[in-house]
């Protein structure tokens, strides 16, 4: 027995309330002193506070009796669904004390009037002296026998018959003074499902129990499926038990389809709980399962058009606290509940292999198993982002990255171009020089010629001193082609390959070409090179253009100085690292301090007719000879140049330096002479600082 109240429903409908007396509360009183007079009064109302309530007590605490009673058992599905959605909504609709009985008819299983007089003689003995406020039968074994023994258990108790289907509801015995909640199947649409879902479907066995409720729900399902004999073949199953039932459904063919019924009692006479009776032919089943309760699904059948037990015992409980509240039962009158929208099993279909097009609209489908998407979609989307960023981001690196090198590219180009100006320009300030150093060779060849004329023009020709003459004319002419060859190379742009260079070769190359200039502006040339220098791994060309600009600046820094020598000192030696080592010195005034550190600096230049390039290019070549250039004080006078490069033995042959290759559209030019044979080239204007 459960006696619900308030407190009870505040604590939710799985707690169980315990049996509360009302009485009144005593006064506390002190350990004190009182009077006579006091105590009297005191205690004379008590007694009065006594008297009042035990008049009205009673009245007061006197709950609501209701009896639930269940067919086949408390935990019989559907019943036990409806059932429990009736005790939640009982308990939470109800403003009075309720004391909530719940009975089982066990009985009804095996039927027969000498099954049920042990329980009738137990309802009796319980009830004699309990007053039932509402009688609730849930399902039709209930509602048969609460009517045969109504007068003899119940008298004039109202009646709630709740959670059965009208064709199997007695309504002779129904009286005003009772009230029906109850459903009804639409079995025709639950044929209509059956061959939406599964076109190919054939035959449909009918699974049903053998209990005497069973059976008269069985006529029920004849007379409703004989229209549709046209349309699909029935096979009942009533007359197996369950162990042959679980063998039959094991070996149906793709054509057949199951219509699952509630089972209470097989032909073998065991009772059948309904619930592991659906699991257990789910797992062996080959043919897919159809119910018509919405409590079925999840258990094994597909769905379909389906009555709610929820909405049911909802129901249920709203008509009971009316009639608890006073109302009479025939004045409330409710429709049957029929199958809601569609409900079906997700895993189901898949199992079975139905699409859920082919499902009718509005349908809602239960069960489907959450994809990675609905378990993570945040975490997933937070990844995504992540990931999407980063490679936003590596992209744009990866194009920053292009960028910059196409730049760098860009600007050696542009630097090339640069020091190919810077030649033209050194060509055209050298012009005067190379016209004398032209000039030279040219007049020697024509007093030679003349001369071996001469000798040839004597009576009696001397051969030998016109053969003399004649060689003083070839070599001339060499000469003269060797300094025209330099003035060409002044006008080439060079290839960018390296090779191996021998920088003392070079230097001297350097000299022999600027021995007009250094005649021209009184400068005395010392030179120490080391015997034995190792070859470097660089560019001919570019390396000359160094050496020229640094010997050029050196010359031009000597145009003031009347004092002392003008003299200009080159070495070659090797460093600690076992790079070769370039120094260029000069006897002039030096370089301020404070300008030590900006003369390598584009644009930068101490000099009326400079531009700032020359250092600059001198040391962007260098660099791209992984080697570095750098400048000093001279020990009395002047500055002193110096840069590195690594010898050849520390380099590879052939590696690139200076301006990337341009693209094939762009390499139109011919490729440079063999640095062997190359002229010496002057590459950079002394005059740019």
């Amino acid at each position: 027995m459960k006696h619900i109240n308030r407190s009870e429903r505040r604590r939710g409908p799985g707690a169980t309330a315990e049996p509360r007396a009302f009485g009144p509360a005593l006064p506390l009183v002190a350990e004190r002193r009182i009077g006579r007079v006091g105590i009297a009064s005191i205690a004379a109302c008590i007694a009065a506070t006594l008297l009042f309530l035990a008049a009205v007590a009673p009245a007061a605490a006197e709950p609501k009796r209701v009896l639930l009673l269940h067919s086949l058992g408390r935990d019989f599905a559907p019943f036990a669904d409806v059932s429990g959605r009736f005790r939640e909504e009982l308990i939470r609709q109800s403003t009075d004390p309720v004391d909530y009985y719940e009975i089982s008819l066990e009985t009804a299983r095996f039927g027969g009037a000498d099954q049920e007089r042990p329980f009738v003689d137990y309802l009796q003995a319980l009830f004699a002296q309990r007053k039932l406020d509402l009688v609730v039968p849930v399902g039709a074994p209930a509602a048969r026998f609460a009517l045969r023994h109504r007068e003899q258990l119940f008298g004039a108790a109202p009646m709630l018959f709740v959670a059965m289907d009208l064709r199997s509801m007695p309504g002779a015995g129904v009286t005003a003074n009772d009230a029906v909640v109850a459903y009804r199947f639409d079995l025709p649409a639950v044929v209509d499902n059956i061959l939406r879902l599964r076109p190919q479907t054939v035959d449909i066995a009918v699974v049903t129990g053998n209990s005497s409720p069973d059976r008269a729900w069985l006529e029920e399902l004849h007379r409703e499926f004989q229209p549709l004999t046209s349309r699909v073949k029935f096979v009942w199953l009533d007359k197996l038990s369950f162990a042959e039932l679980q063998k039959l459904v094991a070996t149906l063919p793709p054509w057949f389809a199951i219509f699952f019924t509630p089972l209470q009692v097989d032909v073998a006479g065991v009772p059948i709980g309904q619930e592991r009776a659906l699991e257990s032919l789910r797992a062996t089943t080959s043919a897919p399962i159809f119910g018509t309760f919405e409590s079925l699904l999840g258990r094994g059948v597909v769905g379909g058009p389906a009555v709610s037990s929820n909405e049911l015992g909802q129901r249920a409980a709203s008509v009971a606290m009316r009639i608890l509240q006073g109302e009479a039962p025939a004045s409330i009158e409710t429709q049957p509940l029929g199958p809601g929208r569609p409900i079906y099993d997700w895993r189901e279909l898949r199992a079975w292999n139905i699409s859920e097009n082919a499902l009718p609209p509005g349908s809602e489908v239960r069960f489907r198993e959450r994809s990675l998407w609905d378990l993570y979609r945040w975490q997933i989307i937070l990844v995504a982002t992540t990931l999407l960023l980063q490679a936003t981001l590596i992209t744009v690196l990866l194009f920053e990255h292009r960028r910059r090198r196409n730049a760098e590219a860009l600007a050696r180009r542009r630097m090339s171009e640069l020091a190919h100006v810077n030649r033209m320009a050194t060509a055209g300030e050298l012009s005067a020089s190379l016209a004398h150093e032209i000039k030279q060779p040219l007049a020697a060849m024509v007093t030679n010629a003349n001369a071996g004329l001469r000798w040839l023009a004597r009576s009696t020709p001397d051969f030998d001193e016109a053969r003399s003459a004649f060689q003083r004319i070839v070599a001339d002419g060499h000469r003269a082609g060797q300094v025209l060859g330099s003035v060409r190379a002044m006008f080439e742009k060079d290839s960018g390959k390296r090779a191996q260079v021998d920088l003392n070769g070079v230097i001297r190359e350097v000299l022999t070409l600027l021995e007009g200039e250094l005649r021209a502006h009184r400068v005395l040339a010392q030179t120490d090179l080391l015997d034995g220098l190792p070859e470097v791994s660089g560019n001919r060309v570019q390396l000359q253009q160094v050496i020229v600009n640094l010997v050029m600046n050196a010359v031009e820094a000597m145009e003031t100085v009347d004092d002392r020598p003008r003299l200009l000192r080159i070495k070659t030696e090797l460093d600690n690292n076992n790079h070769v080592l370039i120094r260029v010195e000069d006897s002039g005034p030096g370089i301020g301090l404070d300008n030590i550190d900006r003369i390598f600096n584009a644009f930068f230049t101490t000099k009326p007719r400079g531009i700032g390039m020359g250092l600059s290019i001198c040391r962007s070549i260098v660099e791209a000879h992984d080697g570095r250039l750098w400048v000093s004080p001279g020990v009395d006078y002047g500055s002193v140049f110096q840069f590195t490069i690594p010898n050849h033995g520390q380099k590879k042959k052939d590696e690139k330096i200076g301006p990337e290759p341009l693209p094939r559209a762009e390499q139109r030019q011919p490729a440079a002479a063999p640095a062997a044979r190359e002229p010496v080239a002057i590459l950079r204007a002394a005059r740019r600082l």
